[in-house]
């Protein structure tokens, strides 16, 4: 069992004989060698609010009070994982030495340093660590509520104290459009984030080793829109058109998801992913669509998709469009898995024919229990879906929910189920979706996302959303750094660990 009780709990640590290095007023960050500079100034200023000492940034040799900083292959630190977050950390009453892969695994062990220096002290030994997971991701819905840039600019100073290095911003959704919209400013919230905010976001993200997903969601969830454009949506059999679901069928409608998509692609330029959603369109297998909706679309492959296709072909082929879109951009798309591949069993009518573009990411967050027709991850992976992140929902769905859909007592403002994070720090590994099972080791699983979501926005202030989740973000973040987490400490053991590590400097909630 490790003797530094931080979180995530760390992968290894060797204990050396000798006391405790101390941490004193008269400490130094020794740097070594070249590194970005506004990383080292954003370690400097972390440690110095950590502490309350004031951290000078040198290059002189090191003294017993210092914290020496250097870089070196991955492969020289560990043989377990070529993870670019590989730090170690080796101390004694001669100094501390901080070894990390990459800048970035420099900003992993300064929250290592930040939680260990709650007690002015780190213990005598070697200290390796490395993420299971290579993207570690909170998902926050700013579409159906407004969040306020301060809060995101909090949050993700208390993911990088955590270790979790990946935020999905999710702007717009049925009930809002909150980032500023040149290309339809109608569609602006009344409540929104400029677009010098957002590159304050994305600058301050990228302090903190942070990468940030956007994300928005089409061609379903599109209440919002079709409520400032009523005429995209899409046309039933008597030309009505839908109030939640864009039109596949009308290529005025493509053109205007694509200039939308396009802006965001080059406000988000740097962001190495950008998702879109793709999910909920329509209840495939129930009135209104099959007598409709499906008339439509089955009439409109016909006419432009070829012999034998129908509107399943419409709904993948759209999802490919976009897809095409981002991806010529550099980026990697991403939807959610409900609508990916339905029905490729032939339950519904005949399977899709068209098949999905390999690059995509799949967030997965459901599948038999919602509905048997949705594709299992097999099942993905047969047509060529490999890039699977894990969202599984009965453990990582926190919602502000409708009084309708409380299934007992609780707050409206909760998980899916009492004691949640005991239930996810024993029960859920990286291998465990919902209702499919891969080996934790398994390639395809890039990722891990615990998502919040925002359905009946008034319920909970931003404030009492941050407090709900805290229990279940430490395990989430330490379950994802180390799976084992659990087999080394009983969840009351974690638990007083992370009350004892407390949380970001200046963390308000």
């Amino acid at each position: 069992m490790s003797q530094v009780k931080i979180v995530p709990v760390p992968q290894a640590f060797t204990p050396a004989p000798g006391d405790a290095w101390r941490a004193t007023p008269n400490m130094r960050l020794c740097i070594t060698t070249d590194t970005e500079s506004a990383t080292f100034t954003s370690i400097a200023a972390t440690l110095r609010q950590a502490t309350g000492f004031p951290c000078p940034i040198v290059t002189e040799p090191a003294r017993p009070t210092d914290i020496s900083w250097k870089l070196a292959p991955v492969r020289t630190l560990t043989s377990q994982t070529s993870s670019p977050e590989t730090y170690v950390i080796i101390s004694s009453t001669a100094g501390v030495t901080v070894i990390g892969a990459s800048p970035v695994a420099w900003l992993r062990a300064t929250a290592t340093l930040c939680q260990c220096l709650t007690t002015g002290t780190l213990e005598a030994g070697r200290l390796l660590d490395y993420p299971k997971l290579d993207e570690r991701r909170v998902l926050v819905d700013a579409g159906r509520k407004f969040i306020t840039k301060d809060w995101f600019i909090t949050m993700l100073h208390e993911l990088a104290f955590l270790k979790i290095n990946t935020l999905q911003l999710h702007f717009a959704d049925r009930l809002g459009f909150h980032i500023a919209c040149d290309t339809d400013p109608s569609l602006t919230s009344p409540d929104y984030l400029t677009k010098a905010d957002v590159r304050d976001l994305l600058a301050e993200a990228k302090r903190c080793g942070i990468t940030i997903v956007p994300s928005l969601d089409v061609p379903g969830h599109a209440d919002h829109i079709l409520t400032v454009h009523p005429e995209l949506g899409q046309r039933d059999v008597a030309g009505r058109h839908a109030t939640d679901a864009l039109d596949l069928t009308d290529p005025a409608v493509t053109r205007y998801v694509f200039a939308l998509i396009t802006e965001y692609l080059d406000l988000f330029a740097d962001c190495p992913s950008f998702h879109f959603g793709g999910d909920e369109y329509m209840e495939f297998d129930c009135p209104p669509f099959e007598h409709q909706y499906a008339p439509v679309l089955n009439a409109y492959a016909k006419e432009h998709l070829g012999p034998g296709t129908t509107w399943k072909d419409v709904w993948a082929n759209w999802l490919n469009q976009v897809a095409e879109l981002i991806h010529a951009h550099g980026v990697e798309p991403r939807i959610f898995n409900d609508g990916l591949c339905w029905d490729v069993r032939g339950i519904h009518g005949a399977p899709q024919q068209i098949r999905m573009h390999p690059y995509i990411g799949v967030d997965y967050w459901c599948q038999a229990e919602l509905n048997p027709a949705i594709a299992t991850v097999a099942e993905l992976q047969a047509q060529g879906l490999t890039r699977l992140y894990n969202l599984n929902s009965p453990f990582f769905y926190y919602a502000l929910r409708h009084p309708d859909s409380a299934a007992d007592h609780r707050p409206l403002h909760r998980f899916d189920f009492p004691e949640q994070a005991a239930n996810i720090y024993e029960n859920w590994t990286p291998g465990n979706f919902q209702a499919n099972d891969l080996p934790d080791d398994d390639p395809r699983i890039l990722g891990a996302c615990l998502s919040m979501w925002t359905d009946n926005p008034t319920v909970a202030t931003e404030s009492t959303m941050a407090r709900d989740i805290q229990p279940e973000l430490a395990v989430f973040a330490s379950k994802t750094w180390n799976v084992d987490t659990n087999h080394q400490y009983t969840y009351p053991q974690f638990q007083s660990i992370v009350q004892s590590v407390g949380h970001s400097p200046g963390y308000p909630f």
